[in-house]
């Protein structure tokens, strides 16, 4: 398989988590009624900051706890990460997501660079 077909099945694989039942599972874990202008409403707090939000509004995010990461060479190994136990996965807010996966991103970086002076030496 050539690149372009991997990252074809990559991006599958990615965007089939939208519709992935482990996806409404961990957004439905916790979530508790809350009365909003005398309607009734699921809410669920961020397990990031805390903070409370509405189903409804679809401001959480699914999280992987333990990074998915880079794609590594075995298609049967990212859709294990990918897909994976409801113990690897919370509900964070876009704020706190948005954190999350810029020190990830950042951290690869910082490998990737690191990897290429001793590369270079």
């Amino acid at each position: 398989m050539n690149n372009e077909d991997i990252d074809y099945i990559l991006n599958i694989l990615r965007r089939g988590t939208i519709h992935w039942k482990g996806r409404s599972q961990c957004l439905n874990r916790n979530r508790y009624k809350v009365n909003v202008n005398g309607k009734e409403l699921w809410a669920r707090d961020c397990d990031g900051c805390g903070e409370r939000h509405l189903q409804k509004d679809r401001d959480l995010e699914v999280d992987h706890i333990e990074e998915v990461g880079p794609f590594k060479g075995d298609l049967h190994e990212y859709a294990e990460r990918m897909y994976c136990s409801q113990e690897n996965l919370q509900a964070l807010c876009f704020s706190c997501h948005s954190q999350k996966t810029s020190k990830f991103n950042a951290s690869l970086r910082f490998q990737r660079k690191k990897l290429e002076s001793t590369d270079i030496l």
